[in-house]
């Protein structure tokens, strides 16, 4: 991601957003300005949080009265979208004992701007409490509000509190996708399936077994809405080459059926900017047709040198029997934010079915 594009994250939350949650309160244009001008050195997230700190310090001090001001003033700005990021931040800041009021706020914002990371506070401290005072809006009419019941308590939701007990024992979370598993909105299956696949990370054989069960039970008009949940959701896995999320899917375990051969780059040695070239050949040795998914790993150094895989989806699909194809990858080498690149050799090599084939090296120069 380029500086330029951070800086419209930023710009998300700019002045005039500032202006639109001032100017109903007791704050002079100076201070407004004064406000204003402490958001041009912060990221996305810290201007979000200094906004929740000012309105704290102008809105009434009793938080029931104070939310019921903040929520009139968004209604009355027509705020929309990461406008309302601020009013979500107050509400999980200061909204901890007060839940009823807190969740109703929620339920009202999650329609114009999800409420997935302000639920998170409020599922650390109080836990099933939670969970049971969600379940009530599994069939609510607005899939803004079903998602949200899916993605506010993903275990690791990115950008989000990490919430430790799900982590450890996930079956809450589950509780709320048996409701939503079937949903008809595209926009909850994606997060049934990411809430899935953040369980794959630490209980691997529960995601299988859950994913198992509902194939069972799968109206036929849905099989093509779950086939897109269950890959989804064992991306991870598959990745890994985990052998039940393998098997989940179709693709021969074999390691005689599928082979992998003729594996080269183009060089040995690049820089940034330049352009790894990888080709390599796959065979079906059976008379079946077999199905397969293809991945290539790159081995990138770290700081300290040790070499870290990163894996990149490829190709998946069907051999005929006997069939052989022939596969060509590019792989740009160019600047981004969430990766820092060092100098020396690396290693490329390639997935099929989740077992990796042998490493090839190269050379990255910075």
């Amino acid at each position: 991601m380029s500086e330029e594009n951070q800086n419209a994250f930023k710009l998300w939350i700019s002045g005039d957003v500032v202006k639109k949650y001032f100017k109903h309160t007791k704050l002079s244009k100076k201070e407004i300005d004064a406000i204003i001008k402490k958001l041009s050195s912060l990221e996305l997230k810290a201007r979000v949080q200094l906004i929740a700190r000012e309105l704290k310090d102008v809105l009434p001090e009793h938080y029931p009265h104070a939310l019921k001001e903040l929520l009139q003033i968004t209604r009355k700005e027509n705020l929309k979208s990461f406008e309302l990021w601020p009013t979500t931040e107050f509400i999980q800041m200061y909204g901890l004992d007060y839940t009823d009021r807190s969740l109703e706020a929620m339920y009202e914002l999650t329609s114009k701007f999800t409420a997935e990371f302000s639920i998170r506070p409020f599922i650390n401290k109080y836990g099933h409490q939670i969970y049971d005072k969600l379940l009530p809006w599994k069939q609510d009419q607005n899939e803004h509000i079903r998602r949200w019941l899916s993605e506010g308590t993903r275990p690791r939701l990115p950008w989000g509190e990490k919430l430790h007990a799900a982590v450890k024992d996930p079956k809450k979370g589950l509780e709320i996708l048996e409701h939503l598993k079937f949903d008809p909105s595209l926009y909850v299956r994606k997060s049934v399936a990411n809430h899935l696949n953040d369980i794959a990370k630490d209980h691997p054989e529960l995601v299988v077994s859950t994913l198992l069960k509902w194939q069972k039970q799968v109206p036929k008009n849905y099989l093509k809405e779950f086939n897109f949940i269950s890959n989804r959701a064992l991306r991870t896995l598959i990745k890994d080459g985990h052998e039940g999320a393998l098997q989940f899917t179709g693709v021969a375990l074999d390691k005689k059926s599928i082979k992998c051969s003729q594996l080269t780059i183009n060089k040995n040695k690049f820089k940034m900017g330049e352009k790894l070239e990888l080709n390599f050949s796959v065979q079906n040795k059976t008379k079946e047709n077999l199905k397969y998914i293809i991945d290539y790993v790159i081995y990138f150094k770290k700081a300290n040198g040790d070499l870290s895989p990163k894996v990149f989806k490829l190709k998946t699909g069907t051999l005929k029997a006997f069939e052989k194809i022939n596969i060509t990858k590019n792989h740009n080498f160019k600047p981004i934010t969430t990766r820092k690149f060092y100098p020396g050799e690396h290693q490329i090599s390639v997935k099929i079915n989740g077992r990796e084939t042998e490493k090839l090296s190269f050379n990255l120069r910075v």
